[in-house]
């Protein structure tokens, strides 16, 4: 079984892969996660050894530069600097780092990228679901992860590592690794990480027939026979006996959307972060002030009284990065950020046909994490920012481009 090609690689793309594989294993921190160490690294090989020009007036530079400024404004206007001043740094780094894959997206190693992502993703499977059980997390440099955290990372990862699998050992092989993966996801409790992990696996399998025709025809045959297919009572035991979560929401919709207290607090963080945009529209309240700013709820959905006017409510994070960018940065963030979003996916949309099957990966890889970064405040995250750079050398404008 082939994982990955390192002792071929260039010194610049062996730093790249070190690079990406400790983005991906967000779980080794030494004060930083260890991937900020490689950061310089990565700079001086590809920026100064080899010479490669910083691209600043591209679209997607210009986004980012505007993604940066409006950071920076939402700083300047925080309702508490000092809380904004923890983070301001980062989304810097973040934009740089957009800014910098933009740069060399045409020199790129994708397949050093792929080779970390995939034994990154394997290594975050075995250390979650059996290194931290047994205490590794005790261990200084190993932190605790969460099963927000787990979720993400494979919802973000698992297409591309699937894919990448597949391409090196066949699709039997991948077929068997592809269940792995979605079995260990619907126990890791996640109902969002289960069904989009799902997604992510059978795209990845299915991505060599992906086209407009073939879309259209399995969602027909979704569409004719899905609800006898989860009818069965053999996928109704199944689905419940590895998470009662996601068979909550396949089968007691209305149920979970009525009273689901998790449901209910992510429906009540909307209206929040909505009414302090309606306050606060340019720069919003300022960067990392959503969680303990208080405001008055309306409670205008169903289920609110189960939540509203409960004890810390206000005190709760905003469980969704676009609320989350909205209410602490204003449309001077919001729109640059949903714009690189837009765009990458667009490209990747409207150039479907006619890219690679690995530049079609990555864009289910980004599809996917932005639909779970509406229940999730993960944007916050290093990891988001490298499948959108990803996204940025992937797409590049919809040129098909070549795996090295």
């Amino acid at each position: 079984m082939r994982l990955i090609d390192y002792k071929y690689y260039k010194r610049e793309e062996k730093i790249l892969f070190w690079f990406t594989l400790f983005i991906v294993l967000q779980f080794i921190q030494v004060v930083f996660n260890i991937s900020f160490y490689f950061f310089p690294f990565f700079i001086y090989f590809y920026f100064i050894e080899k010479g490669k020009p910083v691209k600043l007036f591209s679209t997607f530079s210009l986004l980012a530069i505007a993604f940066a400024i409006g950071a920076l404004l939402s700083y300047a206007h925080s309702s508490d600097q000092d809380s904004s001043g923890l983070v301001i740094l980062n989304y810097m780094y973040w934009s740089l780092i957009l800014i910098l894959f933009n740069s060399i997206k045409n020199f790129i190693s994708l397949r050093a990228i792929f080779d970390a992502i995939l034994l990154g993703l394997i290594i975050c499977v075995l250390y979650y679901h059996i290194f931290q059980r047994i205490g590794f997390q005790l261990i200084p440099i190993f932190k605790d992860y969460s099963q927000n955290a787990f979720s993400f990372l494979a919802i973000c990862f698992t297409p591309i590592a699937t894919y990448h699998f597949v391409s090196k050992n066949g699709k039997q092989k991948g077929l068997f690794f592809g269940i792995i993966l979605i079995v260990l996801s619907f126990l890791s409790g996640s109902r969002a990480g289960s069904l989009l992990v799902a997604g992510g696996v059978v795209s990845a399998l299915l991505i060599d027939q992906l086209r407009f025709r073939t879309i259209l025809f399995y969602a027909i045959i979704i569409a004719l026979f899905g609800n006898l297919f989860i009818a069965l009572p053999i996928v109704q035991d199944t689905i419940y006996g590895l998470n009662e979560r996601t068979y909550n929401i396949i089968y007691n919709t209305e149920e979970v959307f009525s009273s689901d207290r998790s449901y209910l607090i992510r429906r009540s963080m909307v209206e929040k972060g909505l009414e302090i945009f309606n306050e606060n529209k340019k720069y919003g309240i300022g960067l990392n002030n959503f969680q303990g700013y208080e405001i008055q709820l309306p409670g205008e959905f169903e289920g609110a009284e189960y939540v509203i006017n409960k004890g810390k409510i206000m005190d709760i994070g905003s469980h969704n990065s676009y609320i989350n960018i909205l209410a602490e940065g204003g449309l001077f963030l919001f729109v640059p950020f949903v714009s690189i979003l837009a765009i990458i996916i667009l490209t990747g949309l409207f150039t479907f046909h006619k890219v690679s099957d690995f530049q079609r990966i990555i864009l289910v890889s980004i599809i996917l994490m932005c639909i779970h970064l509406y229940v999730i405040t993960a944007i916050l995250n290093v990891m988001a920012w490298f499948v959108i750079a990803l996204g940025f050398v992937g797409m590049n404008w919809g040129k098909r481009r070549s795996f090295r």
